[in-house]
């Protein structure tokens, strides 16, 4: 088996790769030849109407299938079911002309920028599918090639070229199980799905044309090959219909029989939103508090051009409804977001769902503590427009509220921090932690305190990043010292100096972080604000960054 391990910049969901300039160059020469086609041809068409009216007949049929082709062939996974309603409706070259600028517009995620990223990166990738996953047909009509184009690059790639043997192929009784030339696609979540989403491809003809899995049964060789694994008297009391088998080396309860034929079908479609009740009462403005929530993004650098942001919701679970089920209580929250750029171009939607559940043994104290949801998403510097709807499906109450979304630019070839993350718990991330985990940044696992409020008993935990440290020539490393000052109004109140920089870790080539637990006890109840100071040796530079909090 050959494990290619596919980093992610952003925990949780798959990410669009770094271009190649080659790859860029095929994408930018494939977008030119379609504006070249659709600029040029409304003056073509009108000019030979009146020379050759055959000819401008032909000339029109020849851009009618090029229309076909656009929304049919090359933004056929991207094409919303409205769009393709609506540009059906046009009936003039200027009005398709205007869709597809407006089309590709809504999809910018820069509009500052002089290249349509968004735009750039569609294209790149039909170009890859179409170089790695040909065979027989173009590479962006296989099953690969059209998932590679809407969800990115997997997380990992398992290759098994010769197939393989595993065992517990039988749903009861045990046997080995020879399968096709397999692939298996992994992605740490895919939001209409689900977290840890193993993708699965079979060649059953050994030619490189891999297929989609739409049930585990189509992984497994002929019923004539298993069988030879077997002994004749076992075999005779089975039937290809009684295997179902997992994945490779798994036993996950997704990876059953019926999960897999709902994964598959899930598959076929591109993300729609699910709550749309809670899609309209963000549209219609219907802001409404049914119980408090507090709602925060927290920017955080992990490449020059764009911010990742954890996108934080926190619900206090005495507000929230339980019921009980078997021996827990639990509660469930459906969740929508909206982000939007003041012009009103929407830069990032989707939904969600969250589940706590509690035995019935710590119910009682699980009350007293919070439910957090939190999903990463990747913006540029700029100003935005938060939106979103929270809904407790027990209940049936909604909260809707609209706030401000500032990601600050980083500074360039210079020492910068980002916010502060006051959390809950900061933990060096373990090899038990599922990669999916959403509080995963990094190496750490980083539980916000989303509202800043502290109990009585509390410790403040903090958790932020470091930009642009200088390094020593002769190590290559940087010398960093952090202070920790616990403020309210000019008075400093507790002050926590780190000379050595023990509170900061490595956390990737040029990345720093910084963590620290600070007590609260000897804090009067009030509001306070926390100031982190790095000061770099080499390069001379001292950097500063604040968040207010409040000890109840």
């Amino acid at each position: 088996m050959n494990t290619n391990n596919i980093p992610s910049a952003v925990p949780g969901r798959p990410q669009i790769p770094r271009r190649t300039q080659g790859a860029a160059w095929r994408a930018a020469l494939a977008a030119g030849v379609l504006l070249a086609l659709l600029g040029a041809a409304v003056p073509a068409v009108a000019q030979k109407k009146k020379s050759d009216p055959k000819a401008a007949q032909k000339e029109e049929r020849a851009m009618q299938e090029r229309w076909r082709k656009w929304m049919e062939e090359e933004v056929g996974y991207i094409l919303t079911d409205e769009e393709k309603a609506l540009f059906k409706k046009l009936t003039t070259d200027a009005e398709r002309d205007q869709f597809v600028e407006e089309f590709w517009r809504r999809r910018d995620p820069d509009p500052r920028t002089a290249e349509n990223e968004y735009k750039m990166e569609y294209y790149r990738r039909i170009a890859y599918a179409n170089d790695r996953y040909a065979s027989g047909i173009p590479g962006w009509k296989s099953d690969r090639g059209r998932i590679y184009i809407t969800l990115g690059p997997p997380d990992s790639i398992e290759t098994h070229p010769a197939g393989s043997y595993y065992e517990g192929g039988l749903t009861s009784h045990g046997g080995s199980t020879l399968t096709y030339p397999l692939q298996v696609w992994t992605y740490r979540r895919i939001p209409w799905i689900g977290d840890d989403v193993r993708i699965e491809f079979v060649d059953k003809s050994s030619s490189g044309a891999f297929k989609l899995l739409s049930s585990p049964l189509d992984r497994a060789d002929t019923f004539n090959a298993m069988t030879t694994l077997m002994s004749e008297e076992m075999s005779a009391y089975y039937d290809p219909s009684d295997m179902v088998y997992l994945p490779i080396g798994t036993s996950r309860p997704q990876d059953q029989l019926f999960d897999r034929f709902e994964q598959y079908a899930a598959l076929q479609h591109a993300p729609k939103i699910r709550y749309d009740d809670l899609k309209q009462r963000v549209s219609a403005h219907a802001y409404a508090q049914s119980f408090p929530l507090a709602a925060q993004g927290y920017p955080l650098w992990m490449m020059p051009e764009r911010a990742v942001v954890p996108l934080s919701v926190e619900v206090d679970n005495r507000h929230l409804r339980y019921e009980q089920k078997d021996d827990h209580y639990q509660a469930r929250l459906n969740v929508y977001v909206l982000i939007e750029a003041l012009d009103g171009r929407i830069v990032a939607e989707f939904d969600d769902d969250t589940v706590s559940a509690y035995t019935t043994e710590t119910f009682d104290q699980r009350l007293t503590e919070k439910t957090v949801y939190q999903r990463f998403v990747l913006l540029p510097a700029g100003r935005y427009k938060l939106s979103l709807a929270v809904k407790d499906t027990v209940s049936g109450q909604v909260t809707v509220r609209e706030q401000s979304l500032h990601i600050p630019a980083l500074p360039a070839g210079e020492l910068a921090l980002s916010g502060l993350i006051l959390a809950r718990t900061v933990l060096p991330a373990s090899a038990k932690d599922d990669p999916a985990n959403p509080f995963l940044i990094g190496a750490f696992k980083v539980v916000p305190n989303v509202s800043a409020t502290y109990r009585a008993d509390d410790r403040l935990a903090v958790y932020g990043q470091i930009y642009g440290p200088a390094r020593a020539e002769d190590s290559q490393r940087p010398q960093l010292s952090v202070r920790f000052e616990i403020r309210k109004g000019d008075a400093v109140l507790l002050t926590v100096e780190d000379p050595a920089g023990r509170s900061i870790k490595r956390d990737g080539p040029d990345r720093y972080v910084f963590m620290r637990g600070l007590p609260l006890e000897e804090l009067a109840a009030g509001r306070y604000e926390l100031c982190v100071t790095v000061e770099d040796a080499v390069g001379g530079a001292t950097a500063s960054t604040s968040s207010r909090f409040v000890k109840e």
